[in-house]
């Protein structure tokens, strides 16, 4: 059997390792660690048993002794009026509930998407935040035919309490499902759906976190932000690091597409940063047996976009 530091060898990139194609480094001045060990994974399957484990961090947060002492950040592409414990269950629906946590004075940090068709329900979500204390904003800090597309929840409590869950789908009606993927399901608003999510517990999530605050924090764009992002989250946080809790190595992986004129991303989108699809490529090359690759968007960088040389949209 390997070992962990070769399986790290193996699968993880060198995100310091520049010169390479596609590009493996982070983008200029990211804090993001390579890798973190000693975090405890558990993966939840389908957006039944993701929908249901927020629903109960978030009466939680409710119910404690000082809900002021929580905050909650989250980054998805949108959010809908999604019932979390499905439709026959009297538990409120994914909108509803957050608005609670924010009521009962929970710090809620939103980031929703500000692409066409996306950004009036993320800012209109916002300003509701907005009106209990707490913040959120419609991010379209990306280039053309793009979107916001990092989807994770993180919760930090009063006594150094962390989790975080993160995954391949949000808070939409459409992403509820069990396991089963049942033709016909009286809970599910749609048809049958797979996701995966992973809670995860210990010191990555400070790297998590830190990904959502550099991009909360870049105020050179901050005009491409409806409502506009005025405020920063401190970060000092991951200054003491998490204590180790599991066995468990993380890598975080993003991508940060380059613009397509000046003013139209994060100011470090003249670099942007590739290390999904440098992990990709990297899996690629190792596979054994089998690939499978589930994605939306593989961006171009250094040099003119598709869509724009041709005149289409791919």
């Amino acid at each position: 059997m390997p070992t962990l530091l070769e399986l790290k060898d193996k699968w993880f990139i060198d995100v310091e390792l520049e010169g390479q194609f596609p590009p493996q480094t982070r983008f200029k001045g990211a804090i993001v660690s390579p890798y973190i060990d000693g975090n405890h994974l558990e993966p939840l399957i389908d957006g039944a048993a993701m929908m249901a484990d927020f629903h109960d961090q978030l009466e939680m947060m409710i119910n404690s002794e000082d809900p002021s002492q929580w905050t909650l950040f989250i980054s998805a592409m949108n959010i809908h009026a999604v019932k979390l414990k499905g439709l026959s269950d009297p538990a409120k629906d994914a909108m509803t509930k957050i608005l609670d946590a924010a009521k009962a004075g929970v710090k809620v940090y939103y980031m929703g998407s500000g692409h066409a068709g996306a950004e009036q329900v993320s800012s209109s979500f916002a300003k509701k935040l907005m009106e209990h204390g707490s913040e959120g904003t419609g991010d379209k800090r990306f280039p053309p035919y793009a979107g916001q597309h990092q989807k994770y929840t993180v919760a930090q409590g009063p006594d150094n309490e962390w989790v975080a869950v993160l995954g391949s789908g949000d808070f939409f009606k459409g992403n509820w499902d069990t396991p089963e993927h049942l033709e016909e399901n009286p809970d599910r608003p749609g048809p049958p759906i797979h996701n995966v999510w992973m809670k995860i517990h210990g010191p990555a999530i400070h790297d998590i976190t830190l990904s959502f605050a550099e991009r909360w924090n870049e105020s050179e764009t901050s005009d491409r932000t409806s409502p506009r992002i005025s405020s920063t989250i401190a970060t000092d946080f991951f200054e003491n690091p998490l204590p180790k809790v599991g066995t468990h190595s993380v890598q975080l992986l993003r991508i940060s597409a380059l613009e397509s004129k000046p003013g139209e991303s994060y100011s470090w989108a003249d670099h942007g940063e590739f290390t999904v699809w440098a992990s990709y490529i990297n899996a690629i090359k190792k596979a054994e047996k089998y690939i499978y690759i589930e994605d939306q968007y593989l961006y171009p960088f250094g040099f003119k976009p598709y869509f724009e040389r041709s005149g289409g949209t791919g």
